[in-house]
């Protein structure tokens, strides 16, 4: 219930203030800026602990790679 009623609170508060342009322009840079971080990563399926993490078992399956569950 508060997130719809501050959700209304904002879109007349853009109204009435007029700033449509500025909010448009900064939902795509906002967009930009996610897709380029998600573009230049690395790919997150390994461990950034990885050899620290396979000291228990040989087999692979408690190694340093993340499990898909």
């Amino acid at each position: 219930m508060v997130l719809i009623a501050l959700s209304v609170i904002t879109i007349i508060s853009v109204v009435v203030a007029g700033f449509w342009w500025n909010l448009f322009v900064s939902i795509l840079i906002s967009i930009l800026v996610i897709s380029l971080h998600v573009i230049l990563t690395p790919d997150d399926s390994e461990s950034p602990y990885g050899a620290l993490l396979n000291v228990v078992d040989q087999d692979g399956l408690s190694g340093g790679a993340y499990m898909w569950v």
